[in-house]
């Protein structure tokens, strides 16, 4: 993995996660935890992408009222419509 992060190339979009198979969370150890951690570098390096995510974000803390239960699905979904734009 080293390897790979050297050759890099300048102004690429960067997002890493490393699955914890002996993690004591299971989002250590679940695409669903990769793509939380994914979607939050993204959302940390290209504030941007935050105007499309707060939206989703905002309505469903608004109806769940607490702790916000992402789905696999949803996280896909918004990396997948970041990308073609």
């Amino acid at each position: 993995m080293k390897q790979i992060w050297l050759h890099v190339e300048e102004g690429a979009i960067l997002a890493s996660y490393f699955f914890h198979g002996h993690g004591k969370n299971v989002l250590e150890k679940s695409p669903l935890g990769m793509l939380c951690s994914i979607v939050y570098q993204l959302l940390d390096q290209y504030p941007d992408l935050c105007e499309a995510f707060l939206p989703v974000f905002l309505d469903k803390k608004k109806k769940h009222r607490g702790d916000v239960p992402w789905y696999l699905g949803e996280l896909k979904g918004f990396l997948l419509s970041s990308i073609k734009e």
